[in-house]
């Protein structure tokens, strides 16, 4: 598929449904790796530790019920 969405919360908040960003990239093409990468920006005002949870990662092929 061409479409990429994401969503994130913090822990203890209830999550809302629906996605927080959603986008579509025509170049993408079946066969494609999926995956989950951070960074931190230069300038981050944010005070050590950071800490990165990940749970419940899925990649999945959608399909249209016709």
């Amino acid at each position: 598929g061409t479409t990429v969405r994401a969503k994130t919360w913090r822990p203890g908040v209830d999550l809302e449904p629906g996605w927080q960003a959603t986008d579509t990239d025509s170049s993408l093409t079946s066969g494609t790796q999926a995956g989950v990468m951070t960074r931190l920006e230069s300038g981050n005002t944010n005070t050590q530790p950071y800490t990165l949870y990940i749970d419940d990662f899925s990649a999945a092929t959608l399909h249209a019920w016709t």
